[in-house]
Order: structure tokens, then C-alpha cells, then sequence
């Protein structure tokens, strides 16, 4: 192939390798590559045509004009061979899986199945078994019925049921999906098949509807231009109250069929549409397409009700044959009886009320005759049930699930199985473990998360073909017969539980249990989990006995009884209903015992040897912990332990780390042959390695000896200096290309540096705000310190519109909240009650009295987050403007400082009646009152008006006045909210900030420039890692991993750490409780004086630490941190010395 590219091109260059690379090919072979050529590919993928462009192709030798793509390329694609491979084995599971975007009601379609004769179907029924002598009776009845066969539903009149009526919640609004785009062919498969639709009489256009659901077309399997066209009626099924139902049960249904031998199995067409929708309902389920709004007639199949209520309608219609000839899920619908006269005559009565119902059958998808038939995924015979035998042999050729979500699919797949698997529970445990191990890693449960890598240990590995060969290895299960011997095999041990039920049809006495002809009828079983783990051995073993007497009551409650099998002689004395209990015996043992005394039972004691249905099977399959291993032997060479296993917070420390050798550095570049060939660069050989320039060369692929080499150039010693230090570090001793952005992405990843390098302060976007569009909606308020006044006025609160700027100014002694809750009263006496107060969390805002005054008012009451400020900027601006006026104020006056409370009139009137260019050159009086704004410039020139004299009004037009009184003071707020608009948005586009990168149930630090947290210049800058838990519109709700406390943090203080995967270690906990963080006092226990430090001390009992974590702590420090605790603590703690200590 070589040659014929290099014929068309000449100028294609084929190079030799530096070194040759071996290759190994599909068959196995091995071959040598000595050349290498580099070309431009195009592939044709499922996805579509993909360039791939200065490809490095490897030459082989000899004849052929083959292109083989190796695995490498093939995942640079995202390609997978291996998985593919293992989803092929899987496909019949495939089948079963449900579509990644999941849709509603999928449309009636065409006859796209083979269409059958009458005629076929006789002669496929007698394929399966149906007696010659019996065709022509068979062929009689088709001939007598053949208006119930269609294979598809068409104009005509409904199945003769009940309407389908959906009742809607009473907080229901009308849901219209916003139009959709399609493609072209899209476009047009949806046009042509509505107006089959119309044609056919199932929908009406009606673009008047209220309700309109978006159509999918999705794409036939195995198909580029087929679609089939379902409905999203999610939105609908949101507001629907469902109506009661149930549905058959598989366990409860085997009885019905013993003795049963002939069997036929019906599917009705389109089954969902051929019942009626009432006329009142109809309009809720219209669909929206490119041409318009239509609306169905039928039952659509996506609907909440529409699986129950199609249940009810065809049950009701089969009540003659159900349950002794007929079971019903759903639209499919089996037929049986113990011989084929008798099954002749439930099969006329069958086609008779189908006609009488005007109900259509599927010919394609029906069987007049079995003796074996599939139905709800099993296969149900006069022998008994059993499984589909291709879902278990594709479960039990399964290879090695290769991520998370194939083992999730291989553990439910399994589940499916396990009435037919004894001890199911104990054998597919440790697999349920490493699922529930693997998803806790990852956080997210979504299909696209789980699609990652699992690694499998030994005993991983081993518990995997433990399930296969389970699996591999079920049983067939027989229909209960009441005539036969019922026996219960129960058996516990340490870790879980099995329940096993056989019957004996012909119980021969002298016979032991073992040597029984024993039939399966049911398996059952669990693992003990929480404090069932600490029951006692008696407590165990009596656990599946009750059980089992609970969930297999239907199985159980039969005139002949049942055996009851256990080995655990002690039982029989508690169980044993003509035994008196004993006294000693646990509560919980006599509840369970008088469980069982309704059942008509004998327990028999058996062996452990003997139990072959349950102890054996139990003993098989459960490795036990203590089992013997071959001792540790120390040989010469050293297992490296991987970088990304050791502590991922100080890597060097770990006790498993591993200092690169020149060995290490041999052997990688051994195995980089073709990297090698790359290289710009000319090596040469030094004592067995290759090195460039005098340096050894470390290859790109050896990720683990690079991340070693940068471990050691980073951390430990050399204090984590950063990404120049380490560059320069590592150049001086080693060859390793792009360098740079290696160390970049090692020192972005390393957890310690994120405590103590960047900025305290990450600016953030602008985030949502409580923008007021009209006067006296947005209230805010807040208290101001100015310092001891003349008389007793110390603060002053304000009370600010939000958006006029309008406010009010009130002198305080305190900040309480009897003045809170006076300032927002006497505001609403002058101008009605506010929509919401916005203030910070002080508690002279958030208290019981302030509640209770929001509640009364039915006013909405906001906060900000601690510590921020600037989120309610608007009074923090008043605050400014309050103290920059003032200071001149005081100073143009020649007053003292304390005199400030007398300057307050003439402070308020300067900040209403000054016009700010941020309220349109309004000033906030004009704004809020709609009265002019006066100025010391009136006496020089009076503002203009426009009329002069005086102005009459008269009586009968006084509404029209005010009404233009309203109509002015409307149109300027628009006007000051369009210009506020305009310079919020410019200040958004000047400051952008940095976009929040964590979210719930992420990692993160916390910075030491909240005042909730202690500082020191040798305490990292930021604090952690913390867990997010909450969002909120501001801010964030993040959790102490050590103590369990729940702060609020505003997002510019938080830096992202890691995400929802971390694993918190010890060690990491260990971090998070070493950095000097805040834990709250709960009380103080006692006290001392020490003596060998000469001070004295309280017994500190901590906030969410336990008991053994209290801690004795200086007095002096107390003080200084929580004074009011400590005081109140010398006040009631007995000791009439101690108070004096704290003078």
C-alpha cells in the first residue's frame, strides 16, 4: 500500500524509525515496523466522516493493500474496542435499556411489520405444536372473527370501554411547549405523518388549544432516514393526579398455572390508541408540530394514567377468563388451559369479547398456540418457570465490566434473575459494595458520570465469576402445587441470610430430607445491614424463619402446611407454637414467634451437613475474612506504589512513596520507543539510559516516575516555592518536553497550595439583585455609630428607598430592636407600608419582635450574608454620603463632634434634595414624593413653572388630576430605572469578575479575610476544605468536615478546592481540624488553677466535638474570645473565689 500511495504522490516521504517498534496484530502475530510515514486520514465513523490530519502511520513489511487502525487511534476518537466488545455480548440487554432522553407517547405507526395471513398464523400455530385434528376447528373460529385482526389502528370507531378522564391538580396552569427546531428530513417525516394522522381520524388540528406538547422524532435503530414519532408529555404528567391501580405480580400468578399445558399469548395493536379519551381531557394532551397544534382523540401512551387505566379496561373485559384461563399485563395478554378442547373453548370466548369490545389484535405479534410461552420477560410451561435463556447466557458471557455503569447495568440485570438463584443476596454483595464504593467516589448518579473506569482487585475479580457461575447455573422453578409437601430451608451466618422453598410432590417416609425429590419454587435472601450486624447468633438464625413467613405468606398459608428446616436446635424451643416461651428470651424473639403462630407448620431440625439448599449453597459462595494466607516474604525488588494511591496531601510523607531510580528512568524509556523516534533532540547512552544534552530523558508516557520527580522538586523541603522554582529545578537535572505545562497542571492540582497561594478575595460575577422597579417597594435600613452625641445619642438608623434613594434619619442611644422595629412604623404612618425590608443579620434586625412587626405589616423581610457588605451597597452608600456631609457640616459650622444629632434635619434635607446623576438628574424628593426639590440657589432665582398665577381646579375633575398626579411620578421612575439599568449593565461589562467553578457538593477553602475566622500571619490564607451544600442567591452554605457546622459565605470568599469525588480521608480531616479554625464553646464543665504554669483554666466543652475532645483551656484566652459565657459561668458555677479571677 506503501508504494501505491507514494505512486500518486511521489513527494510522500517513508522515514526510518530511530529504533524499530513492535506490533501486535488481531491474529496475535507479532510483527517489527522499521519505517514510518505520516499521512492525512479520513474515517468514516457512525458519527460520520472524521479528518484526522499528519497522522504517523507505522509501515509493515510485505504484500497487501490493508490500512489496519491500531487501539491507540481508535480511542483518540473515542473508540473503545474492549467496551464495544463487551456491550456486543451485552446485547440483549441493550435492547432493554432505556433512551438517554427520555420522551413520552410514541405515536401509532404504519404497517412496518410484516403483514400475515390468516393462514400463516394456523400454520405457525401448528409448528408450535397444535394437534392437526384440531386445525380445522382453529381455522373455523379465524374465519368466524376477522374484523379483530389489524396490523395497525385506523379510522373507525374507539374500543368500546370507559373514556379515559385525567384530573388535573387545582394549582394547574396550561403548559405550551416554545416552538422547536428540526432538521429538514425531520421536518418533513413529522409533516407527512400527522397528516396520516388526520386522515386516519385519531387527531384534529386545533391551534386554539391551551396545551401543546413537543414532539421527538427519534431514529429507528439501525436506520439514517426512519424516524417514529413520540411526545414529551412530561410537563402534563407533572399536574396530573394519579388515579389508584395495580398491577399483576409474577409471584402471586405461578399458582394459577399448575396444571396448566397449552398456551397462546396476544398483543394488542397499538393498544393504547384504539381506547377512547374523553372529550373533556383531550385537549390537555395536544402536541405541537412545525405545521401547527393537534389534538388526539385516543388514549396517549406516555400519559401518567394511561398503563393503569388500560389495565383496569382490559381486565374488566377478560373478568370471565382471569385468572383461571387469562393474565393481563397490559396490552399483552396470555391464554391457558390444562387440554386443547378446553383451551379451544377459552379461545372462542376470548375472540368473542375482543370482537364485542371492538378490539384489534396484532397478527405479527401473536401465537395461537405454545407449550412454552415468554411473558413478562419468563418463560411460564406445564413444567414450571424459568428465565429467558438468551438474557442468561448474554449475562453469563459477559467479560469484566470496564466502568462504573456497566456494573450497575450487570448488577440490575442480575437482580432480575435472583428467585431463581439461591443465595443471591450474599453472593452478589461484595459487587453491590464496589458499586455503592464507586458512586459515592464520583457524586453524581447520572448515565454520563458513571461512564468511568473501575479498577477490580483479586477477590473483586473472584466475586464477579461467582455471580457469573450463579447465574449460569439457575434453576428452573416449578408452579406450587397444594397437594405437595411445602419445605422452607432457612440458613444465616454472620454477614446475611437465605430462604430457600422446595416442594416434594411424593414425600417418602424413611427417606432423609436430603434424598427428597426436591423441586425449586422460590429463593429469597438478604445481608444483615446496620444493627442487625450485632444480633446474636439465636437472633440470626430466627431472622429468615420470620421472614420468610412474612414475604412468602401467599406461598405459605395452605391447608397441608409447610416443613420448616433450620439448623439451630435451640429454635425449636422458641418457635414451636405447643412449647411455653421462655422467660429469658429477647422481646424482639416473641414478637416474631407470634408471628408465626397463625401458620399451620413443623419444625424439623436438620444437620448444618444436610442442608443442601440453603447452608451449603451459603458456604460455597462467602469468602470468610479470616481466611489462612501465605505469610509476606521481602524480596530484593520494591513494589512501587502509584502516585495518584498515596496521600493526596503530602505524597512525600506517605510511608509507600518511592524515590526514582536510574533503573526507573531505563525501564521507562525502554517502553517509549516510538516517542523516542519523535524527539528533536539527539540522545546518547550514559551508564544504560538515554540522555539529552547531559541530562536524562524522561518520557512523556511515564506519567507516574514524572509525577515522583515532580513530588520530590515541589513538596517537602522545598516548600512548594511554585512553578518557576520547580521548572528551574527540574531543567538543571532532567530532559522532559514541555516541561512548563507539565508543571503547570501538577502545581493547579496540589492541595496544599491552595491554602496558602492567590488572592484573599476572588471577585465574582454580579449576581442576582433585589432591583425595585416603583416607590416604597425595596425598604432598607441599617444603624450607623457617629460616637457619643450631646444627650444620649450615639447611632442613628437609616431607612432608605431602594429605588428613589429617598430616606429618613432617627438619633439612638442604641441599636435595639424597640428602635428597629419604631423607624419601619413611623415610615409607613408618612408613606405606606413597604413590600420588603432588606438589612444585614445584626440582631436588632433579626429577632422575634422585628418578626413579629414584618408579620403583622405582611411585609417580606430580606438579609444579606455576614461580613458582606456590599450586597446591600445601596445603604452602604448612604453610610458615605452620611459621614462625608457631616464631616463638612461640623467643620463649615466650627461645631463639636458631639453635636451631631443636632445637624440632622439639615442632613437629611441635603441628602433628599440633592439631584444625583444615578436617578436621571433627579433628586431623591422629587423621585419618591413627586414635590419639587429646594435649594439655597431660590432666593437668587426661583425655579422655573409653567403657568403663573393662580390655578383653579375645579371639584368634577379632581379624579383627573390625581390621576395625572399618579400618571407623572410613574413615568419618571421608568425613566430612573432605565438609567440605573444602563449602569448596572456597564459595570458588569467593566468588572466581569471570575465565574464560580464549584457547586453543591463540591470542595472548598474558605479565606481568612472573614472576620469569623482567625488570623495570623503563619496560618495558611485559606481555610479548609470545607462542603458545599447549599446554593444560595448570593452566597453558599458550606460544612465542616470535622464538627458538622453549617456556614454562610458570600462566593467571593471561597476558592474551589476539589470536587464531589474527593475522598475524606483521616488525613484530610485531620487538615481541615488543624488551622486554627473557630469552634464554637457549648459550656464550660469546671475549672482549676494549674499550678506548673501558674494560671488558671476552664473546662471547655466544644460545639459538635464529643465528650473525650474537651479540653482545658487558659482563662485569660476565654476571656478575650467569649467574655459573656465565662461571666456567666462564675456567676452560677458555686465557687465564690473564682468571679474575682476575672478582674
Amino acid at each position: 500500500m506503501a508504494d501505491s500511495l507514494r505512486a500518486v504522490q511521489p513527494g510522500l516521504g517513508i522515514v526510518p524509525l530511530g529504533s524499530p517498534v513492535s506490533v501486535t496484530l488481531a491474529d496475535g502475530s507479532v510483527q517489527v515496523c522499521k519505517m514510518e510515514v505520516v499521512l492525512d486520514l479520513e474515517l468514516v465513523t457512525v458519527a460520520g466522516a472524521v479528518n484526522l490530519r499528519a497522522v504517523p502511520c507505522l509501515v509493515l513489511e510485505g504484500e497487501g493493500d490493508e490500512f489496519l487502525l491500531g487501539k491507540d487511534a481508535l480511542k483518540r476518537l473515542g473508540i473503545d474496542v474492549d467496551q464495544t466488545l463487551a456491550q456486543l455480548a451485552d446485547s440483549t440487554l441493550l435492547e432493554d435499556e432505556k433512551d438517554e432522553f427520555p420522551v413520552g407517547d410514541e405515536l401509532p405507526g404504519d404497517a412496518s411489520t410484516p403483514i400475515m395471513t390468516l393462514d400463516e398464523l394456523l400454520d405457525r400455530a401448528v409448528a408450535n405444536g397444535l394437534p392437526r385434528e384440531h386445525t380445522t376447528a382453529v381455522r373455523e373460529m379465524l374465519e368466524l372473527f376477522p374484523q379483530i385482526w389489524r396490523d395497525a389502528v385506523s379510522s373507525g370507531a374507539a374500543a368500546s370501554v370507559e373514556r379515559l378522564y385525567v384530573r388535573l391538580r387545582e394549582d394547574a396552569k396550561p403548559y405550551r411547549s416554545p416552538p422547536r427546531k428540526y432538521a429538514p428530513l425531520q421536518a418533513e417525516f413529522i409533516r407527512e405523518y400527522v397528516k396520516s394522522l388526520v386522515a386516519e381520524g385519531l387527531v384534529t388540528k386545533n391551534n386554539a388549544a391551551r396545551w401543546a406538547c413537543a414532539v421527538v422524532p427519534v431514529r429507528k435503530p439501525g436506520s439514517c432516514d426512519k424516524f417514529r414519532l413520540t411526545i414529551d408529555y412530561r410537563p402534563v404528567n407533572r399536574l396530573t393526579i394519579p388515579i389508584a391501580g395495580v398491577m399483576p405480580s409474577t409471584a402471586t400468578v405461578m399458582e394459577v398455572l399448575l396444571g396448566k399445558k397449552v398456551f397462546a399469548r396476544f398483543d394488542l395493536t397499538h393498544g393504547f390508541w384504539q381506547l377512547p379519551l374523553h372529550p373533556d381531557c383531550q385537549e390537555l394532551f395536544s402536541f405541537v408540530t412545525p405545521d401547527g397544534v393537534y389534538t388526539p382523540n385516543r388514549v396517549p401512551q406516555g400519559a401518567m394514567d394511561s398503563a393503569l387505566h388500560f389495565q383496569s379496561q382490559i381486565q374488566t373485559l377478560l373478568a370471565p377468563l382471569i385468572p383461571h384461563s387469562a393474565l393481563v399485563w397490559v396490552d399483552d395478554v396470555i391464554l391457558f388451559a390444562p387440554t386443547v378442547t378446553e383451551f379451544l373453548v377459552v379461545l372462542r370466548k376470548f375472540f368473542t369479547i375482543v370482537a364485542d369490545a371492538n378490539l384489534k389484535l396484532n397478527m405479527e405479534k401473536s401465537s395461537l398456540f405454545e407449550l412454552e410461552i415468554l411473558w413478562c420477560g419468563r418463560y411460564f410451561s406445564a413444567a414450571g418457570v424459568r428465565h429467558d435463556p438468551m438474557r442468561v447466557d448474554a449475562l453469563s458471557t459477559l467479560p469484566l465490566p470496564a466502568t462504573v455503569a456497566d456494573l450497575q447495568r450487570f448488577v440490575f440485570a442480575t437482580n432480575w434473575l435472583h428467585d431463581s438463584l439461591p443465595d443471591y443476596a450474599r453472593v452478589i454483595a461484595p459487587l453491590h459494595a464496589k458499586l455503592e464504593a464507586e458512586k459515592k467516589k464520583i457524586g453524581k448518579r447520572n448515565r454520563n458520570a458513571l461512564q468511568v473506569a473501575t479498577q477490580w482487585s483479586r477477590e473483586e475479580r473472584d466475586a464477579f465469576q461467582d455471580v457469573v457461575s450463579l447465574v449460569r447455573d439457575s434453576a428452573l422453578m416449578v408452579h406450587p402445587d397444594p397437594d405437595a409437601d411445602l419445605c422452607v430451608f432457612t440458613d444465616a451466618s454472620l454477614s446475611g441470610f437465605s430462604i430457600v422453598v422446595t416442594q416434594v410432590r411424593q414425600w417418602q417416609f424413611g427417606v432423609a430430607v436430603e434424598q427428597q425429590d426436591h423441586q425449586l419454587v422460590i429463593c429469597k435472601g438478604g445481608m444483615f445491614k446496620d444493627s442487625q450486624l450485632n444480633w446474636t447468633v439465636i437472633e440470626k438464625e430466627a431472622y429468615p424463619i420470620v421472614k420468610a413467613c412474612n414475604d412468602l405468606e401467599y406461598l405459605l398459608l395452605r391447608p397441608k402446611g409447610f416443613r420448616l428446616f433450620c439448623d439451630h436446635a435451640s429454635l425449636i424451643y422458641i418457635f414451636a407454637p405447643h412449647d411455653e416461651l421462655k422467660k429469658h428470651v429477647r422481646d424482639r424473639l416473641q414478637r416474631w414467634a407470634m408471628r408465626l403462630c397463625g401458620l399451620h407448620y413443623r419444625i424439623e431440625h436438620i444437620s448444618g451437613d444436610d442442608n443442601v439448599w440453603a447452608d451449603i449453597v451459603s458456604r460455597w459462595h462467602v469468602r470468610e475474612a479470616d481466611s489462612i494466607s501465605v505469610a509476606a516474604v521481602r524480596t530484593r525488588g520494591r513494589h512501587v506504589v502509584p502516585v495518584a494511591e498515596l496521600s493526596a496531601l503530602r505524597p512525600l510523607m506517605d510511608a509507600d512513596f518511592v524515590f526514582p531510580t536510574w533503573d526507573n528512568i531505563a525501564s521507562a524509556q525502554a517502553g517509549a520507543a516510538r516517542e523516542k523516534s519523535r524527539l528533536q533532540v539527539t540522545l546518547s547512552e550514559e551508564s544504560g539510559v538515554l540522555v539529552a544534552g547531559g541530562l536524562p530523558w524522561i518520557p512523556t508516557g511515564a506519567k507516574d516516575l514524572l509525577a515522583r520527580s515532580f513530588v520530590i522538586a515541589h513538596c517537602g523541603p522545598q516548600g512548594h516555592r511554585g512553578q518557576e522554582a520547580m521548572v528551574l529545578a527540574l531543567k538543571a537535572r532532567f530532559y522532559i518536553t514541555k516541561l512548563e505545562d507539565k508543571v503547570a497542571k501538577f502545581v493547579r492540582q496540589c492541595l496544599l497550595c491552595k491554602h496558602v497561594k492567590g488572592s484573599r478575595l476572588i471577585p465574582r460575577p454580579y449576581g442576582p439583585l433585589l432591583t425595585p422597579t416603583e416607590r416604597n417597594e425595596v425598604v432598607h435600613w441599617d444603624f450607623l455609630s457617629l460616637g457619643e452625641g450631646y444627650g444620649d445619642s450615639a447611632y442613628h438608623l437609616e431607612v432608605k428607598d431602594g429605588l428613589s434613594h429617598f430616606c429618613e434619619l432617627f438619633a439612638c442611644a442604641t441599636p435595639t430592636a424597640y428602635v428597629a422595629a419604631e423607624a419601619p412604623l413611623m415610615w409607613a404612618a408618612r408613606y405606606g407600608i413597604p413590600k420588603t425590608l432588606l438589612s444585614d443579620q445584626g440582631t436588632h434586625f433579626r429577632n422575634e419582635m422585628i418578626r413579629h412587626m414584618a408579620a403583622r405589616l405582611k411585609v417580606e423581610q430580606n438579609f444579606t450574608p455576614v461580613y458582606s457588605p456590599w450586597l446591600n451597597g445601596t445603604v452602604e452608600r448612604l453610610n458615605m454620603d452620611v459621614l462625608q456631609v457631616l464631616r463638612a457640616l461640623l467643620l463649615e459650622y466650627a461645631l463639636d463632634y458631639h453635636e451631631w444629632p443636632y445637624l440632622l434635619p439639615a442632613l437629611q434635607a441635603n441628602l433628599n434634595h440633592t439631584a444625583v446623576q444615578s436617578l436621571a438628574g433627579h433628586s431623591p424628593v422629587e423621585v419618591f414624593t413627586g414635590l419639587p426639590a429646594s435649594s439655597a440657589l431660590d432666593v437668587i432665582v426661583a425655579p422655573a413653572s409653567e403657568t403663573n398665577g393662580e390655578r383653579v381646579i375645579e371639584i368634577g375633575d379632581l379624579g383627573d388630576q390625581l390621576e395625572n398626579l399618579r400618571t407623572s411620578p410613574h413615568q419618571m421612575h421608568r425613566e430612573v430605572t432605565d438609567a440605573k439599568e444602563r449602569k448596572r449593565l456597564q459595570d458588569m461589562m467593566t468588572h466581569k469578575g471570575t465565574p464560580m467553578n464549584f457547586d453543591v457538593g463540591d470542595f472548598v477553602l474558605w479565606s481568612r479575610i472573614d472576620q469569623r475566622l482567625p488570623n495570623n500571619k503563619l496560618l495558611g490564607q485559606w481555610v479548609g476544605p470545607f462542603k458545599v451544600i447549599e446554593a444560595l442567591p448570593h452566597s453558599f452554605k458550606i460544612e465542616h468536615l470535622v464538627t458538622g457546622r453549617v456556614y454562610e459565605v458570600h462566593a467571593s470568599r471561597l476558592k474551589f478546592y476539589a470536587d464531589s469525588t474527593l475522598n475524606t480521608t483521616d488525613e484530610l480531616l485531620e487538615l481541615a481540624s488543624s488551622q486554627g479554625m473557630v469552634v464554637g464553646v457549648s459550656g464550660f464543665l469546671e475549672h482549676r488553677f494549674n499550678e506548673e504554669f501558674e494560671r488558671w483554666e476552664l473546662l471547655v466543652s466544644w460545639v459538635g466535638l464529643q465528650a473525650i475532645e474537651n479540653s482545658w483551656e487558659p482563662l485569660d484566652t476565654l476571656l478575650q474570645d467569649v467574655p459573656a459565657k465565662v461571666r456567666q459561668y462564675a456567676t452560677t458555677c458555686g465557687d465564690d473565689d473564682f468571679p474575682h479571677q476575672l478582674d
